[in-house]
């Protein structure tokens, strides 16, 4: 799962007419780079969660068959949070564990080696179907999910990645992504 239902406020001016997912670095916009890193991973079928300025995510992207993908699309009428909008994907995803990757979030992470990693929260997630039990719509998937999975004495790991990582919130960070060479 991507998800790219933010409402990009901290980049704006730049997302008053364009989504965050489709702002460029490196002349190919933001969400080329997560629908890379799964298929790299042999990762082929992949929901996008959409709300702000979804339309546009969902012309650029289209069917996914450009890149090898199989892409549905889950749209929020009402932002629904990180929490939220994996829950409202839970149809799709409850078959066994799944990726979910913020499509703001460039990172050079070789998802093959933390598939087993379980669960985390670097702007990239493996997770359980058993998260589903803790989110609600709306809500938040580090109030909603993981403190909930570490109050309940459930597992929650971490893996440790020396790559590149920067999430691409601020003017500052989106500045600082633009000379990308993965």
């Amino acid at each position: 799962m991507i998800l790219a239902a933010g409402l990009g406020t901290r980049l704006r001016p730049l997302t008053h007419k364009t989504p965050k997912p489709l702002l460029p670095v490196n002349g190919r916009p933001m969400i080329d780079f997560s629908l890379a890193r799964v298929k790299k991973a042999g990762i082929t079928n992949v929901i996008i969660n959409l709300h702000y300025l979804g339309g546009q995510i969902k012309k650029y992207v289209g069917s996914g068959r450009r890149y090898g993908l199989k892409i549905r699309y889950l749209h929020e009428p009402k932002i629904l949070g990180t929490g939220g909008g994996i829950k409202n994907a839970e149809r799709f995803l409850n078959g066994g564990p799944f990726v979910v990757i913020n499509s703001d979030t460039l990172i050079d992470i070789d998802l093959k080696k933390v598939i087993c990693g379980k669960y985390m929260f670097c702007g990239v997630q493996i997770l359980e179907p058993i998260i589903f039990k803790f989110l609600k719509k709306p809500s938040c998937l580090i109030e909603s999910g993981y403190k909930k999975l570490l109050r309940a004495r459930l597992p929650v790991y971490t893996f440790v990645h020396k790559g590149y990582w920067n999430d691409i919130g601020t003017l500052q960070r989106y500045k600082s992504g633009s000379g990308l060479t993965f």
